[in-house]
């Protein structure tokens, strides 16, 4: 099912953001995903669980959940981001039907700063299981993940409504 009218060029950034999000996330970085388009897609992504644990997999070793969590406030990942990466790249202000929200990307252009609203982010339980198993033998079924991501240890108990100042 199509979640976006987002250009074949923004679907690649698109998931090219989301496995940077998923090595921050594995590294303990909360990622509040702000941006509509990039969220479009990782929806998009999560209608074909195959691919999607493969994609995972591919980008951190992972299999990482999806997780409802509305929120609002001051978006807090982008210095960390930056440090690795550079300036976020255009996608991050763009919105599912692909035009890009200019006072979003103004905030950002003028400040460094963004100040946004979003309604997922990847789980951080499933995050905390990687980590520990840097120290031993792995403890995920990867089998089981790739059968159904919504379906892990990653998505247990109910979803995280936050509010940031």
């Amino acid at each position: 099912m199509l979640h976006h009218s987002l250009t074949d060029q923004q679907q690649k950034a698109a998931k090219s953001e989301l496995q940077k999000i998923f090595i921050l996330s594995k590294d303990g970085i909360a990622v509040d995903v702000f941006s509509k388009g990039i969220d479009s897609v990782w929806h998009e992504m999560l209608d074909t669980p195959d691919a999607y644990a493969d994609f995972c997999l591919s980008a951190c070793g992972a299999v990482v959940g999806h997780q409802p969590s509305a929120g609002s406030g001051s978006v807090s990942f982008i210095e960390s981001y930056e440090r690795r990466w550079g300036k976020l790249p255009d996608i991050w202000f763009t919105t599912s039907d692909g035009s890009l929200d200019a006072s979003l990307k103004r905030e950002y252009d003028l400040f460094g700063t963004v100040h946004a609203s979003w309604n997922c982010t990847p789980t951080h339980a499933c995050m905390d299981m990687v980590r520990k198993e840097k120290q031993g033998p792995p403890k995920l079924d990867w089998e089981k993940q790739r059968q159904d991501p919504k379906d892990t240890p990653c998505n247990d108990g109910p979803a995280p409504t936050t509010t940031k100042q």
